[in-house]
């Protein structure tokens, strides 16, 4: 019986040592590598995006939660600070649930500031975590520099319409950023008028 054999003279059947040779092992290993480079790296991206949406659904959230306690009450003059008012107060780590309180409503200043207090409990505050920042992005940019020190906004809603009031004003929206970056950010827009949307890129 003749035996059968390959073009490098090695039986096609039979017991003999065969493996791979060097060069395909780097070839096959350099392919799992770039493989698992790509699965890892899309993750870290997707893990991006979904603690953006986060923050930006609470960020949503706390004004939506401070116009519907707005909605709810009334006027609260009292001879003390009654309370006129409702809002979201943002600085560049965290935003919170204020109540705009003043002995006389039609004075006040209708921003988060002495004498305002701060709602307690995590349903009225937010913070931010690994390296994501709120920002002001009226101008219509990001600008990664804002909040630094004075840089804050506030957003009013003042029984018993509400009526909104951005920064102690009647005119203009507010626009808030969160992001990691100037490229991984989501917006927050609060209307003069009271309507609150998101926008996600």
């Amino acid at each position: 019986m003749k035996m059968l054999r390959n073009y490098k003279g090695l039986p096609l059947f039979g017991n003999y040592e065969t493996g791979f040779t060097l060069v395909e092992l780097l070839i096959t290993t350099s392919i799992i590598i770039l493989m698992m480079g790509t699965v890892i790296g899309s993750g870290a991206i997707r893990r991006t995006q979904f603690n953006l949406s986060i923050n930006q659904e609470k960020v949503r959230s706390l004004a939506s939660r401070a116009k519907s306690l707005a909605f709810n009450s009334l006027v609260e003059e009292t001879a003390g600070n009654g309370v006129c008012g409702y809002g979201v107060h943002i600085e560049r780590d965290q935003a919170f649930i204020f109540a705009d309180k003043s002995a006389d409503c039609s004075s006040s200043d209708r921003i988060f500031s002495l004498g305002d207090e701060e709602l307690i409990g995590s349903v009225n505050k937010v913070t931010t975590d690994g390296g994501m920042h709120f920002y002001d992005m009226s101008s219509g940019i990001i600008d990664l520099s804002q909040f630094g020190g004075a840089g804050k906004i506030d957003v009013l809603f003042v029984p018993p319409d509400p009526t909104t009031y951005i920064n102690g004003n009647r005119a203009g929206n507010a626009v808030i950023g969160v992001a990691f970056s100037e490229r991984d950010w989501r917006k927050v827009i609060i209307e003069s008028s009271g309507l609150i949307s998101v926008q996600s890129y």
